[in-house]
């Protein structure tokens, strides 16, 4: 188990927005290890990357609004039912699942990266 930061980030919805953010980061070689986002009047992405100072320092530059979320970051092993053995156990521990990301997958095992309402308590609760 780890953690890593996701950064929310509020951007146009205009054209060539999120080109401008990836060359940014793909200039000060960050790696987005995954991504997601939606627009409507505004668009919201949600990035993980391989090295957050540089992606707080791209954002900043940019003039870009975002905020950093924790995440709890786990490894296991691909195959059905293993996201759903950590989801029961969090609920059981009265922990919501604010966010779920993959970050990581190959043939044998994966790494899924989560915002909780309790970091604290879900580290504890799934054994860190």
């Amino acid at each position: 188990m780890g953690q890593r930061k996701e950064f929310r980030i509020t951007i146009p919805n205009e054209k060539g927005q999120i080109w401008r953010l990836c060359d940014a980061l793909f200039q000060r070689k960050v790696n987005l290890k995954t991504v997601a986002g939606f627009a409507a009047h505004y668009g919201i992405l949600a990035i993980i990357t391989d090295k957050e100072d540089v992606t707080r320092e791209v954002l900043k530059d940019l003039g870009l609004k975002f905020h950093e979320i924790e995440l709890l970051t786990i490894k296991l092993s691909n195959m059905p039912g293993e996201i759903a053995y950590y989801a029961k156990k969090l609920y059981d521990a009265d922990i919501n699942i604010e966010a779920l990301y993959m970050v990581g997958e190959s043939t044998s095992e994966g790494e899924i990266a989560i915002a909780v309402s309790d970091l604290e308590r879900a580290l504890k609760v799934l054994g860190q």
